[in-house]
């Protein structure tokens, strides 16, 4: 090639180059932006289960007794009882409204018989795409007086 021709091109190689770093650029600020939309995502998914978690704690359908002085407790006796309670349409109606969209599953772990336990507080009885998540909290089994880790597991329905 002539002198003449090679400067002829520069300026489109010029272009090129650019609109590569600018592609190129553009990629890692939609890399960026969609980490930190589902960053936001599971930071509020985890607001809203420590939220759940305070409101059953809350509720005398399942709070443990006022001499339990542990933090979001959860009776097991009582959460028994109030699955059984919700898997009646009446109950189910009453509170469907409370629990909206979502399964509700308490995981507790029972150290002296060596087993895991699961309440299914609440089901929605649907199917198709769910976000899942959890939180830990200390639950009271009145019957043994005993108190169990456990795992407030959280399905959302779109």
């Amino acid at each position: 090639m002539k002198k003449g021709q090679l400067q002829a091109l520069e300026p489109i190689l010029a272009v090129i180059i650019i609109a590569i770093i600018l592609v190129i650029g553009f990629i890692y600020v939609v890399k960026i932006s969609t980490n930190e939309s589902v960053q936001d995502e599971m930071l509020s998914a985890e607001n809203e289960d420590t939220a759940t978690l305070t409101m059953l704690s809350a509720m005398p359908e399942l709070a443990c007794a006022s001499d339990i002085k542990e933090k979001n407790c959860i009776d097991l006796e009582k959460a028994k009882l109030f699955s059984q309670l919700l898997k009646t349409p009446s109950g189910r109606s009453y509170y469907a409204s409370l629990f909206g969209k979502r399964d509700i599953i308490i995981t507790y772990f029972d150290i002296e018989k060596k087993q895991e336990n699961t309440i299914v507080l609440f089901d929605y009885e649907a199917q198709g795409a769910s976000i899942g998540s959890r939180t830990y909290f200390t639950a009271h089994d009145a019957a043994t007086k005993n108190m169990h880790f456990a795992i407030l597991s959280i399905k959302r329905f779109s």
